[in-house]
């Protein structure tokens, strides 16, 4: 229960730092399994988020399904470590502890 409660605070404050509207927010996930917890469509481009209460964050293979197939511009796996730092090309783990800095 503590993840999924985390996980709703984290997205809460994208939304509110990022200053969409929630109809420009949605969840995604494909018959096979593969999901993401937040596609922000942001203009033209769209933008995705996964959020894991890890120290120790890594790329998912729905991580890489998403970018592929929506062909998004950027992602960012929020994570409760203390430092933020690039995954790979247009991805990057955010420490929840930056959230506002990295996002504002």
């Amino acid at each position: 229960k503590l993840g999924a409660s985390w996980e709703g605070f984290i997205i809460e404050n994208i939304i509110q730092t990022l200053g969409v509207e929630q109809k420009q927010c949605y969840f995604w996930e494909t018959h096979s399994g593969a999901a993401i917890d937040l596609i922000v469509e942001q203009g033209s481009y769209l933008r995705g988020f996964e959020i894991k209460r890890t120290v120790a964050p890594t790329v998912t293979p729905s991580m890489r399904s998403a970018m592929k197939d929506l062909l998004l511009k950027r992602m960012d796996l929020i994570h409760a470590g203390n430092e933020s730092f690039s995954l790979g090309q247009k991805i990057k783990a955010v420490s929840a502890k930056h959230l506002l800095k990295e996002f504002s």
